[in-house]
């Protein structure tokens, strides 16, 4: 074993998950000053955004510990895997994406957001696209859905792209509303996420209940089996 032991503890368990899922760790990375802070924020505005949006899901931890390609991760864990999704719930893992981008904005305002939300924007986007494509679920497009089998029309594909491009506007305004209502909190844990480098999920709940965030108590997995926020099956439509 790596850490040398004479006997498994739990927290080999997570850390051997933790490589696995996240990566490995970038042992002797120092991003700059300004970089890191950027990333600190970023997480922290993930993990506030989730928190409130999607409880459901349980925050497991927030780390700006680089990993892999990351340099920050917020990581959700679910207590059940869920194979039908709700719109409630799809908007929710929209409004989790964006938390890191609206974080940035929010702070260092909107000339100096950077380009570590592009996961992000892809991940969102694709929900979004799912949702107006394939399950009716876009805010004007009524029952109009996308089939491989049936070439859209150009004005049609155009509606339905202005179908997702209004979604996400929405819930971006939503998220924006969100991280404005609880910034103390999204301040708190970004210099904690600063001071620390990781924080617990349980830890980093009560640190968010006590800066007056909305924590249901069944937020926390501090052991969850589950690593990832659950996605649905997504579909980007083809041009034609």
């Amino acid at each position: 074993m790596r850490a040398k032991s004479a006997h498994v503890a739990w927290s080999h368990f997570e850390i051997a998950r933790d490589r696995i899922l996240l990566g490995n760790e970038r042992v002797g990375f120092r991003a700059r000053d300004k970089e890191w802070r950027t990333v600190a924020w970023h997480e922290a505005g993930h993990a506030i955004a989730g928190v409130v949006a999607s409880p459901e899901d349980g925050l497991h931890k927030v780390s700006i510990q680089p990993r892999g390609k990351a340099m920050g991760v917020a990581h959700f864990a679910p207590d059940d895997d869920q194979h039908v999704h709700s719109r409630a719930y799809l908007e929710a893992q929209i409004i989790k994406g964006l938390g890191g981008r609206v974080a940035e904005e929010i702070v260092f305002g909107p000339d100096n957001v950077t380009g570590g939300a592009e996961n992000d924007l892809v991940h969102v986007n694709r929900i979004a696209r799912q949702m107006v494509y394939r399950l009716g679920m876009g805010d004007d497009a009524g029952l109009l859905v996308y089939e491989s089998d049936a070439p859209l029309s150009p004005a049609t594909q155009a509606k339905l792209d202005d179908q997702v491009r209004s979604l996400l506007l929405r819930i971006y305004a939503r998220t924006r509303d969100i991280l404005l209502t609880h910034r103390a909190a999204l301040d708190e844990l970004a210099q904690a996420l600063l001071d620390r480098e990781t924080i617990d999920g349980a830890y980093a709940l009560r640190m968010l209940a006590n800066a007056g965030v909305p924590v249901p108590e069944r937020a926390a997995a501090p052991h969850a089996s589950h690593a990832t926020t659950p996605t649905p099956t997504l579909l980007t439509p083809t041009s034609t």
